[in-house]
């Protein structure tokens, strides 16, 4: 937590809001068309801003959906922390956060895991600020956390975590096991819309059970 006089200024947190706030209207949008239908212009024009400002913090709009992610994979990794789930039970968590988001914003499917996959093989992404962080948790509690943006990374600590628990195997090296998480994590979605394309999320249940059967010790 930070003290008053080290809270981020008026200014900064003003604009932090108004990126969660572009953030969540592309997440609504996304619920009834797909992401390139929707124009940064009406985007502008929902959030009562001009292009210029638009544009001012996102140079594109799939600047926009990569700041998006960004939100998503340091929520997961907040909720993680905050309330204490390691090894299995967050990569659970990671798994069936995902299905319930794409039952829900199906449209997305497509868009983000084509900038997720750059989280699974490392792609360094710029860190939110203290502002943005106190506008998804306002009550301060994820500051000074030192959360890693790598998906994964995620992938890799928890694998390790499930393993000292005996919860998976160790007949296989942590890199294989993060692999074959990350890997299939990406694949369930695309699985999925072939089996049930109304409820593709759901298969990410599958996926999880799947491998917990596959690296049972």
């Amino acid at each position: 937590m930070l003290a008053t006089s080290e809270l981020p200024g008026l200014r900064e947190r003003k604009a932090a809001r108004l990126k969660i706030q572009l953030v969540d209207l592309l997440t609504k949008e996304l619920q009834h068309r797909g992401f390139h239908e929707i124009g940064v212009e009406e985007l502008c024009e929902k959030a009562m801003i001009s292009k210029v400002t638009f544009f001012k913090y996102f140079p594109t709009k799939d600047a926009l959906l990569w700041y998006h992610s960004t939100v998503w994979i340091y929520r997961i990794k907040a909720d993680c922390l905050l309330k204490g789930l390691e090894g299995i039970a967050a990569l659970r968590f990671l798994f069936n956060d995902m299905a319930a988001h794409f039952n829900e914003h199906i449209n997305l499917f497509g868009y983000y895991f084509s900038v997720n996959s750059l989280q699974v093989s490392g792609e360094v992404r710029p860190l939110l600020s203290d502002a943005e962080k106190l506008v998804l948790y306002p009550d301060g509690s994820t500051l000074g956390l030192g959360i890693n943006y790598s998906l994964g990374e995620f992938f890799r600590h928890h694998v390790r975590k499930a393993r000292k628990a005996g919860d998976i195997r160790t007949d296989m090296t942590v890199e294989t096991q993060a692999v074959l998480f990350g890997s299939l994590f990406q694949g369930a979605g695309l699985v999925g819309l072939r089996i049930d394309p109304a409820r593709p999320g759901d298969n990410f249940h599958t996926t999880f059970n799947a491998i917990l059967r596959l690296l049972k010790p």
